[in-house]
């Protein structure tokens, strides 16, 4: 029921999620995707925003958190893994098989699934 009381508390930030990006919570935040200006928001439980990440995206759109707390995000051609700081490194780039990948999912394991819309393709892509 936490859950419930919470997304009805960011009824705003739910109509942000679903017209402009991708949204995903994670310790009592949640975070959007925006692919109109390239940035990820967060969102306190109080409906605040601020930006978690400003610059250095394309497109962002899938979003998932490790084991670790890490932020991983689907931009461009690359996955971008991000610490709970903001700090981010490019892991999964255009040269691999990748090709502007969407949805992000973990297993149970680790392993990191992508949907590779650019070519059709669903991948695992190993633990990160």
């Amino acid at each position: 029921m936490k859950a419930a009381t919470k997304a009805l508390n960011l009824g705003l930030v739910a109509l942000v999620c679903f017209f402009f990006g991708t949204g995903f919570a994670h310790a009592d935040n949640l975070f959007v995707a925006n692919a109109d200006v390239n940035t990820i928001e967060e969102f306190n439980s109080s409906g605040v925003g601020t930006a978690f990440v400003s610059s250095g995206l394309m497109n962002p759109t899938g979003l998932a958190f490790d084991s670790a707390g890490n932020l991983c995000v689907a931009t461009g051609n690359a996955i971008k893994k991000f610490n709970s700081s903001g700090v981010g490194t490019v892991w999964g780039n255009s040269g691999s098989v990748l090709f502007d990948p969407n949805g992000l999912a973990f297993d149970n394991d680790g392993n990191l699934y992508v949907a590779n819309d650019g070519n059709n393709k669903r991948n695992t892509t190993g633990n990160l």
